[in-house]
């Protein structure tokens, strides 16, 4: 089975976007427009970024206390609400 990947394109009104296609080819999360490749792309860039924060929250999360994890969690959810990143998931 393939594996779920990013994809950055250019739409119809020449603006840059990013899907997240899993490996069925079905669009899973999407971000908004960006007049520039470089954007778009640092965008897929943080979204894998705060995935990677997330697999290593809860790993970790078994192993450390209520308040240690939850300013972890406020500060990864910081990191996601970037506007710089601005991604919509979908469900």
């Amino acid at each position: 089975m393939k594996s779920a990947r990013f994809v950055v394109f250019q739409d119809k009104k020449k603006q840059w976007r990013w899907h997240l296609k899993a490996g069925n080819g079905r669009i899973i999360a999407q971000g908004e427009a960006h007049s520039r490749k470089a954007d778009a792309q640092r965008a897929v860039r943080a979204v894998k970024a705060a995935v990677h924060q997330t697999r290593t929250l809860w790993t970790v999360s078994s192993k450390i206390d209520v308040k240690t994890r939850d300013a972890l969690i406020a500060e990864i959810s910081k990191s996601i609400l970037r506007p710089s990143i601005s991604g919509t998931l979908m469900r």
